[in-house]
């Protein structure tokens, strides 16, 4: 780990309430100390775990859009279609609840 991005556990909240009205699904957050997946409880009446490699892709595709840090932009490059594909292996995303905040370390 060479950088560490913190993010505000309300500011992590309006990301995936802006995902889930962009992509018409009702993704939550599900964590545990090792990592956190989205999960998408909108279908068909089926949950729908998302795995962590997606989970991480969707969110660093919006993360890019409201941070303000040249190691991350320079880190998380997004294609020719304008979405972040690949990432360094070592990216990980925790929750500290009790810090009520996300941490995103690569």
């Amino acid at each position: 780990m060479n950088n560490c991005l913190i993010i505000q556990e309300k500011q992590m909240n309006d990301i995936v309430k802006q995902i889930n009205e962009n992509t018409q699904h009702d993704f939550t957050f599900v964590w545990c100390p090792e990592y956190c997946n989205l999960v998408d409880f909108n279908t068909n009446g089926e949950i729908k775990r998302l795995n962590y490699k997606n989970s991480l892709m969707i969110i660093l595709n919006y993360l890019d859009d409201i941070i303000d840090d040249d190691d991350f932009k320079n880190t998380f490059v997004k294609n020719n279609e304008n979405v972040i594909s690949v990432y360094p292996d070592s990216t990980e995303l925790y929750h500290d609840s009790s810090r009520k905040i996300y941490i995103l370390t690569w």
